[in-house]
């Protein structure tokens, strides 16, 4: 009986590991992988294990920074708490990995092996990237306000001046001249205005049924010149059903008016740009692919790409990526960016087609809510 009771603890026990959310692994002094439990294993990406013949170095070498920890611990005898490190899996994508470890001691307190846990940090780091843009905008946005105001008082005298220079010059075509070309800078600098006070204003959308294969193909008709004066070869892989969800029809045109055009103008002379359309496995959610053959990003600067008034153009504002961004996310939504230096470049939106996006009437009812 004593020794059923035991067998079903053990078991009990290797079930309990076995289940856990956080990857867990298990070496002896000898170094022998006593355990690796299947949060590990799906961490790794390792399909086959064998506890009895595999030492953590050979196992595990496709991964040194956990086979330093180990020898860290087993070593110095010393704990490692949360630490971090980027992991780079087979399909390309990368993971943030947090790693806790330690030796294990017997109840003599000698040293019999060491444990380290394994924990997926991606979700949560991007959760906190998307919370530090939201409170860099909100910034953004209410120095945008100020200054916008102030500048466009002084838009508009300038304005008022220009079209009167135009009035008073007729018959003189230099002086005409000079005050169109006044009238062009001003309207350039409105238009930069509004951008401005695009940060400023919270984002309230209008919900209607959105085709959404009939808009992408009517902005990529909409940038057939640019893409023809470039030669660049506009390509997509709609099918023949239409895709149909509530969305905000002027929002979307934004979003993806601005980041095919984006592709276009990096693209190559000759290039091509490629608008793709996918469903995943869930079915609430699709995925749009800008992709162009342009020179790509490095990576320092992928990092920066959404951040206001970061731009790599020389006439770029900074801000179309930064207001693609803020729509998205006001959709429930997610844009990001896959490319490296002398690749392509991918922006990739994934939008929630059953998102109930916040109208003016909700934005004004939650903003009446807040507590004064």
């Amino acid at each position: 009986n004593s020794q059923r009771r035991a067998d079903r603890l053990e078991h009990f026990n290797q079930f309990i590991l076995e289940s856990m959310l956080s990857g867990l692994i298990g070496i002896n002094r000898q170094g022998k992988i006593i355990h690796l439990n299947r949060s590990a294993r799906a961490i790794l990406e390792l399909d086959y294990f064998s506890a009895n013949d595999e030492n953590y170095e050979q196992l595990l070498a496709g991964y040194p920074f956990i086979v330093d920890t180990f020898r860290s611990i087993m070593t110095g005898r010393s704990t490692v708490e949360r630490m971090e490190q980027k992991l780079i899996q087979k399909t390309g994508e990368e993971k943030v990995l947090g790693l806790s470890g330690s030796p294990v001691y017997d109840h003599n307190s000698r040293m019999v092996g060491a444990i380290l846990l394994l924990a997926d940090l991606t979700e949560v780091r991007k959760l906190q990237n998307e919370i530090a843009f939201k409170e860099k905008m909100a910034a953004v946005g209410e120095m945008s306000a100020g200054l916008a105001h102030e500048l466009r008082n002084a838009m508009m005298a300038i304005v008022g001046y220009g079209k009167y220079l135009t009035k008073i010059s007729e018959g003189d075509s230099q002086t005409s001249q000079i005050a169109e070309s006044i009238r062009t800078e001003a309207d350039n600098c409105e238009t930069m205005l509004k951008r401005f006070l695009t940060f400023a204003r919270p984002v309230a959308f209008t919900p209607e049924n959105v085709d959404l294969k009939e808009l992408l193909t009517q902005i990529i008709q909409k940038l057939g010149n640019l893409a023809k004066k470039k030669a660049v070869l506009l390509t997509d892989d709609f099918s023949e059903k239409s895709i149909e969800f509530t969305s905000d029809r002027v929002a979307l045109d934004q979003i993806f008016t601005n980041l095919i055009k984006n592709a276009v103008e990096a693209a190559p002379e000759n290039g091509q740009v490629d608008v793709l359309v996918r469903n995943t496995n869930s079915q609430d959610m699709i995925v749009i692919k800008i992709i162009d053959n342009g020179p790509g990003i490095e990576k320092e600067q992928s990092h920066k790409i959404f951040s206001p008034f970061f731009t790599t153009k020389e006439q770029g504002t900074g801000l179309g990526l930064s207001i693609v961004k803020k729509l998205v996310n006001g959709l429930g939504g997610t844009v990001e960016i896959d490319s490296s230096e002398n690749e392509k470049t991918a922006f990739v939106v994934t939008l929630k087609t059953g998102y109930r996006v916040q109208t003016a009437n909700s934005a004004i009812k939650e903003s009446n809510t807040k507590p004064v």
